[in-house]
């Protein structure tokens, strides 16, 4: 899956990521790729999918921050490694202002 955004300034953001796993599904292994516009990866987020019960049992987990300058990106989630039958479901993925 990929996303496309952009800024009018440039901040520092957590990056937040709601995630739901179906029992027994967990420890797929994912990884979420912010890319400049010119191709440039900014940055890269490992992240191990943990069980959460159900599918739709979103749990938000923080996986780092990233600091952007105004621009346009796209956030890239891809799977590495598949554990189980299936990944995850993904309810929304925050990008939130650090304070």
């Amino acid at each position: 899956m990929t996303w496309k955004f952009s800024l009018d300034r440039g901040e520092t953001f957590d990056v937040v990521v709601h995630q739901g796993c179906g029992t027994g599904q967990g420890g797929s292994e994912v990884e979420f790729a912010i890319t400049a516009e010119d191709g440039r990866v900014v940055q890269t987020f490992p992240l191990t999918i943990e069980d959460t019960g159900h599918f739709q049992n979103f749990v938000p987990r923080s996986i780092g921050s990233v600091a952007l300058e105004p621009g346009s990106y796209s956030l890239k989630v891809s799977c590495n490694k598949l554990a189980k039958s299936a990944v995850c479901d993904i309810r929304l993925i925050e990008l939130k202002w650090q304070d």
